[in-house]
């Protein structure tokens, strides 16, 4: 087996494990106008591989558009912009 197919491998294994897609169920959206999105901003600085983030509005649910507030094993997508 090559390095890059164990490597790949390892990350779906690790990404399966950490992380419950689809958790709350399916959404199903009926109009175009309909946000999904919430957000929330670093209050302390991160560096790569930390584990932990302190974060202004932990809960990511201020609206109301999720049936419930972030709790472990939520998919997240981090970004730096």
């Amino acid at each position: 087996m090559s390095k890059k197919v164990a490597i790949i491998i390892f990350f779906l294994v690790v990404y399966s494990l950490t992380c419950q897609v689809g958790k709350s169920g399916d959404r199903i959206i009926v109009n175009q106008t309909v946000i999904l999105n919430e957000y929330t901003k670093l209050v302390a600085n991160a560096k790569a591989g930390d584990n932990i983030l302190s974060v202004s509005g932990p809960n990511l649910n201020n609206n109301n558009r999720f049936p419930s507030n972030l709790s472990q094993g939520d998919l997240l997508l981090i970004i730096q912009i």
